[in-house]
């Protein structure tokens, strides 16, 4: 994942004017994932990633950053 998800997951937070707990508590995860996600310290697997765009009404394209028509590469594939 690439190194701006952080910032767009936390764009998209503060768009809705949802505080970090706010967000945990809908997703159903600590609070320090939230931290951990925006901080780009780890990455939402696969279930979040499709809860995240559900609820913030985007696709995971657009989540990801490849609305933009970029590649990810995923190396371990």
């Amino acid at each position: 994942m690439d190194t701006d998800f952080g910032k767009r997951l936390c764009e998209l937070r503060k768009g809705n004017a949802w505080t970090q707990r706010e967000l945990a508590n809908r997703l159903g995860v600590h609070i320090t994932t939230i931290k951990n996600w925006e901080s780009n310290n780890c990455s939402p697997d696969a279930k979040n990633i499709c809860a995240l765009a559900d609820l913030f009404h985007i696709t995971t394209d657009s989540l990801l950053g490849r609305d933009k028509g970029e590649t990810i590469s995923i190396p371990a594939l």
